[in-house]
């Protein structure tokens, strides 16, 4: 096998195109590229310069995110299914296309390029065999294993989503300012300048920010916009998800904050009551002194 892959660096390095390498060795054009990224193959005479890139907000970063991952997962197998000497290269790219669709007939065609009718009987047996069944178990066992850390990671961001408030991008301050009236500011009677409270919001600084809750930035004539992210749908799919997987080890943390949320609801209710019983009991005095009178 590296016999085969230090002669397809010196095609590579000779100008080579990576389709014609991989008709040459028989293998896969992905193959080939990953061969190249790994041995990190350079064209004589090329350059290779680094690009500028502009990310745009956070559904692009969502879908790059997800691109990375799928890179990842697919050039770990590559590599792993590169080492496996038990096999030949065609049987390998069987294993691999198998991976990918669970198709015999389509991953035996794509490995040895021969007609459908023949690949549908084909395919079929090479399933049956000990070897190529063990090496596509191991495959799906990485793919399985690198789609749970997916899982993790959006467990994870749903939480952030469904518990995110808006106090945790903006501060909101108390300020004070005059009165002014034609351009003068406005006294009492006692000559002290007239003065009225107002809240003044300011967004926090950009490493605060946590870009996974929020769908929407922009700025207006008041200011800056910020729109989150709905976290009554993130609530929705948490609720769900952990009825099927009540031993997840996001579970504790979901229940935690929804305990959260109802004891703060439940101080709230408990201060509204105050209140509303105080304007009460104000009221009925104001009606005893009146009736006094």
């Amino acid at each position: 096998m590296s016999t085969n892959i230090d002669r397809a660096e010196l095609d590579y390095a000779s100008g080579m195109k990576y389709k014609d390498i991989a008709e040459k060795y028989a293998v896969s054009i992905n193959t080939v590229k990953s061969w190249k990224t790994r041995n990190k193959w350079v064209r004589k005479g090329v350059h290779t310069k680094s690009k500028s890139v502009h990310t745009k907000k956070e559904k692009v970063c969502t879908q790059n995110d997800d691109a990375n991952l799928e890179d990842k997962v697919r050039k770990k197998i590559v590599e792993s299914i590169a080492d496996n000497d038990e096999l030949t290269e065609k049987r390998k790219l069987f294993c691999l296309y198998f991976a990918d669709c669970l198709n015999a007939t389509q991953s035996y065609q794509n490995a040895f390029k021969v007609k459908r009718s023949t690949a549908r009987v084909e395919g079929s047996k090479l399933l049956i065999n000990p070897a190529i069944k063990a090496e596509i178990d191991r495959l799906k066992q990485i793919k399985y294993k690198s789609i749970m850390f997916k899982a993790d990671d959006i467990v994870e961001r749903q939480i952030r989503i469904a518990f995110s408030d808006m106090s945790d991008f903006i501060d909101v301050r108390v300020k004070e300012s005059k009165v002014y009236v034609e351009g003068q500011v406005k006294l009492d009677k006692n000559g002290n300048p007239i003065t009225v409270k107002y809240n003044d919001l300011l967004v926090k600084e950009s490493s605060e920010l946590d870009g996974a809750v929020i769908s929407e930035v922009k700025t207006t004539k008041d200011g800056v916009s910020i729109k989150l992210k709905d976290s009554q749908k993130a609530f929705d799919w948490l609720t769900k998800y952990f009825e099927f997987n009540p031993l997840d080890k996001h579970k504790i943390a979901f229940d935690n904050a929804k305990l959260e949320i109802e004891r703060k609801k439940a101080a709230a209710y408990e201060k509204e009551v105050e209140n509303g019983l105080a304007e009460m009991m104000k009221k009925a005095r104001e009606r005893v002194i009146n009736g006094q009178k």
